[in-house]
């Protein structure tokens, strides 16, 4: 598991060539701190946040 450096969407997978499905950034770390899973679009979290549905880091720490 590792998260976007660019949108801090998680990406699940392992090895090169891995790309951000939200994004398609290849910019990836394994170095983030939490995750936020959005369901709905319509959720008054993803709203405040400008999230879509997905799964997201809340921290990027490298």
């Amino acid at each position: 598991m590792r998260a976007c450096r660019n949108c801090k969407a998680i990406v699940y997978g392992e090895g090169k060539g891995l790309k951000c499905w939200n994004c398609g950034s290849t910019d990836l770390t394994k170095h983030f701190s939490g995750i936020i899973i959005i369901l709905s679009e319509d959720s008054v979290i993803a709203q405040k946040l400008g999230l879509k549905p997905g799964e997201w880091a809340v921290e990027i720490n490298d």
